[in-house]
């Protein structure tokens, strides 16, 4: 097993600290199994049984909640490749030995999410499932090709392509900031000519957090100009500058009167 760095921000993680302690030590054991690229298989058997291989009594019941809730949060994404699903843990910072992933990368394949029953599914349209015609590919064309989900053109420069899945799913994911991701992402690709096989991951994987980060630097509210009795607009600072102003004025006319 490789050796990992646990990294002081995981203390002050505004993510990681909403996390309850089942879920916390979920995402951690995830980083010791991971390979060297942050990816490992999405099965809740094989996670339980890597994971903790000594506590028979951890269940993929109990994996699932978790699972879902880091993926709510935005710590890993779930995909699928050829009927087979992944997850990928995000913002990766450990460091990388090996040349390639045991795991196929995102890009590879679909997205995939977990439902409100914690199953978990694709936006392929029932690729892991299964669709009754025996080919396997989830279409129900018979033909064993899968059916590429159609993507729709979002952003201010119309550049950011997502399927109704996706854009669904951020918005019910980040309804605060899945808009303000999708013009960043449109605004950043028309000025630097970013390149991704797939917006809908980049949006979770670093788009959504430099929202918030350019929130937080502009986060302090201007203060809103108030007047005066004669109807001059003036700011908090600038009352009680004036004031002193005043002050300073009637104590020299005090000091003038006694001379």
């Amino acid at each position: 097993m490789p050796t990992r760095i646990l990294y002081s921000q995981l203390l002050t993680s505004e993510k990681i600290n909403q996390l309850k302690p089942q879920e916390f030590e979920l995402y951690v054991r995830l980083l010791l199994v991971a390979d060297d690229f942050g990816r490992f298989s999405a099965s809740p058997i094989r996670i339980a049984r890597s994971c903790w291989p000594n506590r028979e009594n951890i269940t993929s019941k109990q994996v699932l909640p978790c699972l879902k809730r880091l993926f709510e949060l935005g710590l890993i994404i779930i995909y699928t490749v050829e009927n087979d699903q992944f997850v990928e843990i995000t913002n990766w910072k450990q460091r990388t030995r090996a040349k390639s992933s045991k795991f196929p990368a995102p890009d590879d394949g679909f997205y995939s999410y977990l439902t409100h029953d914690r199953q978990l599914t694709d936006t392929c349209g029932g690729c892991a499932h299964g669709d009754g015609d025996g080919d396997g590919d989830g279409d129900g064309d018979g033909d064993g090709k899968r059916q590429q989900a159609v993507k729709h053109a979002h952003g201010t420069q119309n550049n950011v392509s997502l399927s109704d899945d996706e854009y669904k799913t951020l918005l019910t994911d980040f309804p605060e900031e899945a808009e303000e991701a999708i013009t960043f992402l449109s605004d950043y690709i028309a000025e630097k000519g970013y390149k991704s096989k797939s917006h809908y991951l980049a949006i979770r994987r670093w788009v959504i957090d430099a929202v918030k980060e350019r929130k937080q630097r502009s986060g302090k509210k201007t203060e809103k100009p108030k007047q005066n009795f004669e109807g001059v607009t003036y700011t908090e600072e600038q009352r009680i500058e004036n004031q002193k102003k005043q002050e300073e004025l009637e104590e020299m006319k005090r000091r003038a009167m006694n001379l």
